[in-house]
Order: structure tokens, then sequence, then C-alpha cells
């Protein structure tokens, strides 16, 4: 939507540049790495606190971002075992993208709702329109221009002999 002038106010500004620190730590925020880290079996809640708090701390010296251009965050993850790089990557990148728009998420979900509801006001009053024209037209058929030419086209097969005879017109003198 940043690129097409009439969605520019729908358009969510990233600000990545000077939001950089801010997300850099999100990254490294306890909150995420510890989703990861249960979800991938790094940790439990069977396990010592200390243990858990090595282990996210661990993982979030493993990852680091960096700022690509304007609008892209690129988040590397290093490790000795590449067997759950690709998956550890994914659910990294994947909660912090979720926290990163989770405010904008919330304000589109409102404008699409709004947007849905004023949709279905005029589909409904559309509608209510379609029937009353329908309506309007059966009551007045004898009325629109349309089928009143066509009654005339229909009648003039009648109308022309009875001009004939009473002006005396000859059609064919016309027609030369």
């Amino acid at each position: 939507s940043k690129q097409n002038p009439f969605l520019e106010d729908l358009a969510v500004e990233t600000n990545l540049k000077s939001r950089m620190d801010a997300l850099n730590a999100l990254l490294h925020s306890r909150h995420i790495l510890s989703e990861v880290a249960v979800k991938l079996g790094i940790i439990d809640k069977e396990m010592p606190e200390t243990d858990r708090r090595k282990r996210i701390a661990k993982l979030s010296k493993s990852l680091k971002s960096t700022l690509v251009g304007e609008d892209l965050i690129k988040i590397t993850y290093s490790s000795d075992d590449p067997t759950e790089m690709a998956e550890t990557l994914k659910l990294v990148s994947l909660r912090f993208v979720e926290r990163v728009i989770a405010p904008q998420r919330s304000s589109i979900l409102k404008s699409e709702s709004f947007l849905e509801g004023e949709m279905q006001k005029r589909i409904e009053g559309l509608t209510i329109a379609e029937r009353k024209l329908a309506a309007y037209k059966k009551e007045n058929a004898h009325e629109l221009p349309e089928l009143n030419n066509q009654n005339i086209s229909n009648w003039q097969w009648m109308i022309t002999p009875i001009y004939q005879w009473l002006f005396s017109i000859d059609v064919s003198d016309k027609n030369n």
C-alpha cells in the first residue's frame, strides 16, 4: 500500500532505522526466546530456572539482526548444530514479526471489519433499490420510454393506413 498513492493513508510506516535498537531488544527478549525455546524443546517447565536462563542466553547470543535497506530486517542465527537451524530461525522470525506487526494488525482488522460492515449496508441498500426499480418497471411498463417506443412500433402497422386514409397521403410518392 506504500507504493499506491490511493492507499497511502492506509500504509503503516515502519521507521525501522529509528526503531532498530528497540527491535533488536525485542528480538532478544526473554518473552520471544522463551516461546521459541519451549517450542523447540530446548527448555521445559521442569528445568531449573538457572538452566533455562543459560539456554535462552545462548540462543540470544546466536541471534543477530541487521537493517537491509529501509524496510527489511535480516535475522541471522549461528549454531554448531545444523539440525535445528532452519526451524529455530523460522520460529524466531515468526514470533518476532508477530510482535512487530501486532499493533498495526489490530488497526487493520478493525478497518477491515468496518469496511465489511459498510459494504454489507451498501449491498442491502442496492438490493432494496433493485427490487423497487423492478416493481416500478412492472407497474409502469406502459409509460417507460423504451417500452413506449416498442409499443409505438408495434402499433404503427395499424396507424399508418389510418393516416393514409385520413390525409390521403400516397406513401409510394414520398419514397421516390
